[in-house]
C-alpha cells in the first residue's frame, strides 16, 4: 500500500473529495486473499471474515456501468476493496452450513477439519454475485449476495 500524505489530505479542497461509487451489480471472480477469525461486537458470536481481490467482471456486468465505474477518481478493478468486511461467515451450530458450502465452492475439500479446510480456501478463486444495496445514510454500498464456483 502505497504511504498516506497526510499533510496532504488536509491541504484538500472538499469539492474534490466524494464518494466513491458502487461496483456495478453482477458476478466477478475474485481471488480469495485471507481469512481472520472476529468476533460480533453486540453478542459475541465468533465468525470467519474473508477478503477477496483480483475482481475480474463476468458476462453479466453492464459493460457501460463499468466503464463508467473506472471513469471514477480512484475506481480501478485491482485495488477494490469493500468497505469495511468483504464476506464474514458466523459460526454458529446452525449456520456453519454456510461456511461449508463456501468452502465447497471455493473448490476445497469438504472431508476433514473445519479450520484446515478454512486455510485451504486462501488463494482460491470464487465467483461472487454483486448487489448494490441503498445504505441508511442515503448512499448506495455493494453487498456479496451469493457464491458459485469459479
Amino acid at each position: 500500500m502505497a504511504d498516506v500524505d497526510f499533510d496532504g489530505m488536509l491541504d484538500m479542497d472538499l469539492d474534490v473529495i466524494h464518494r466513491p461509487p458502487p461496483l456495478p451489480v453482477g458476478t466477478y471472480r475474485v481471488l480469495v486473499e485471507d481469512k481472520q477469525y472476529i468476533k460480533s461486537a453486540k453478542k459475541g458470536t465468533d465468525g470467519c471474515e474473508f477478503t477477496f481481490s483480483g475482481w475480474e467482471p463476468q458476462d453479466d456486468v453492464d459493460k457501460d456501468e463499468l466503464e463508467e465505474y473506472l471513469t471514477q477518481p480512484g475506481s480501478d478493478l485491482q485495488s477494490y476493496k469493500r468497505s469495511g468486511n468483504d464476506t464474514t461467515f458466523w459460526m454458529t451450530p446452525k449456520t456453519l452450513w454456510r461456511l461449508k458450502e463456501f468452502i465447497e465452492k471455493c473448490g476445497v475439500s469438504a472431508q476433514g477439519p473445519l479450520g484446515k479446510a478454512l486455510e485451504e480456501c486462501k488463494g482460491q478463486n470464487v465467483l461472487c454475485f454483486l448487489d448494490q444495496t441503498p445504505g441508511r445514510d442515503g448512499g448506495v454500498f455493494n453487498e456479496i449476495k451469493s457464491f458459485t464456483e469459479a
